[in-house]
């Protein structure tokens, strides 16, 4: 099932050496797609305009063959950005549990959902503390488990292994590998291609504001030992 297309989208900046040009982009239900390109290629810049922070010049994007601008749509969707700001005079637990505000969900569900999360990825966090006095990568932590509250059925994440050591790294692969099996579909940005290569189902390379490629995960590793050589093979060609 198609969840999310871009048809014929461009967005323009001034000042900037390139504009982003989507000609046709799907995202299908229950798949992982892996958005790769160097810093500053559009990855977050399409992010931005599937989450309607932005707008686009021309162009449609589409939620379930609805607006991206529909808000029971926009209801579905969990986001981590790369860059995130908490509020550092929030309790942790208070903090996560303002997500009631943004749902339906009673706070003694939300309570559930977030020892649930918190024990299945091992994230060890004391959520009594304050923010201000969380490390950067438990911050990170605190992000993530914020933006997989309710049970989305679309995740869009910016970096999202950050912070995470090698066993909560395994863990959040585990549960996005469930996730997508029951079907909920995911973007994922990421800079670390080992991280995703056994859970990308397809891979989309964009350079300069176009995509050059994409293609499923086998088609790339058809060719090529590992995504990295199939990434560095494409942006060095074109």
């Amino acid at each position: 099932m198609e969840v999310i297309k871009f048809q014929k989208v461009k967005k323009s900046f001034k000042n900037s050496e390139f504009n982003l040009d989507v000609d046709e982009l799907n995202v299908y239900s229950g798949k992982i797609l892996t958005l790769l390109g160097p810093n500053g290629a559009g990855k977050t810049t399409l992010i931005k305009l599937l989450l309607d922070l932005i707008f686009p010049d021309n162009g449609q994007i589409t939620i379930l063959e609805k607006s991206h601008k529909d808000k029971t749509v926009r209801k579905t969707i969990g986001y981590l950005p790369e860059e995130f700001e908490l509020p550092n005079d929030l309790i942790v637990k208070d903090f996560l549990l303002s997500f009631s505000n943004v749902s339906s969900l009673s706070k003694k569900t939300l309570l559930n959902q977030i020892d649930y999360l918190i024990n299945s990825l091992d994230f060890q966090i004391d959520v009594e503390k304050k923010i201000s006095a969380l490390s950067k990568g438990n911050k990170q932590k605190v992000a993530l488990i914020y933006s997989l509250l309710g049970n989305p059925n679309i995740l869009i994440f910016d970096e999202p292994f950050n912070g995470l050591d090698p066993i909560q790294r395994s863990n959040m692969i585990n549960y996005l590998n469930d996730l997508k099996n029951n079907g909920v579909t995911i973007i994922i940005t990421t800079h670390i291609l080992s991280d995703v290569e056994d859970i990308s189902d397809e891979i989309a390379i964009i350079k300069a504001g176009k995509f050059i490629i994409k293609c499923t995960k086998n088609e790339a590793l058809k060719q090529h030992t590992n995504l990295e050589s199939f990434y560095r093979n494409y942006i060095e060609e074109n």
